[in-house]
């Protein structure tokens, strides 16, 4: 019900009387068995994650996984690549709703870059 159009000076002792509307839920008259509605089924899209590692000069000691809900996509351990410089690029297919880790590993702690040659990693998810 809507409020009324004007405020009452003062307080009223009763409520405003309902007028009759039109409902759009309604049917004409009766209907034999029930009518139910039912909405769109939602959809999901999925999206895809892009994983671009750039090895530093000791490929041996990087390693890296993808794990989206619990469950292992990549796997790359330390001593999985051979050669300085290397790109990798690799594209996932990853659900909407999926919550995904990315780790990556240095065995020997001193990391990716700088005075060991020019590494990176960048994670790109595309919609």
């Amino acid at each position: 019900p809507q409020p009324t159009q004007r405020p009452t000076p003062q307080p009223t002792q009763r409520p405003t009387p309902l007028r009759q509307t039109a409902s759009p839920f309604r049917t004409p008259r009766p209907t034999p068995t029930p009518t139910s509605y039912q909405s769109a089924t939602p959809t999901f899209h999925s999206y895809s994650i892009i994983v671009d590692i750039g090895l530093d000069l000791f490929p041996l000691e990087t390693g890296w996984s993808l794990a989206c809900n619990g469950i292992l996509k990549a796997s790359f351990p330390p001593e999985s690549y051979l050669d300085p410089k290397e790109e990798i690029l690799m594209p996932y297919d990853v659900e909407y709703n999926d919550e995904c880790l990315f780790t990556i590993v240095d065995r020997a702690g001193d990391g990716i870059c700088c005075s060991n040659g020019p590494g990176y990693y960048k994670i790109t998810v595309l919609a």
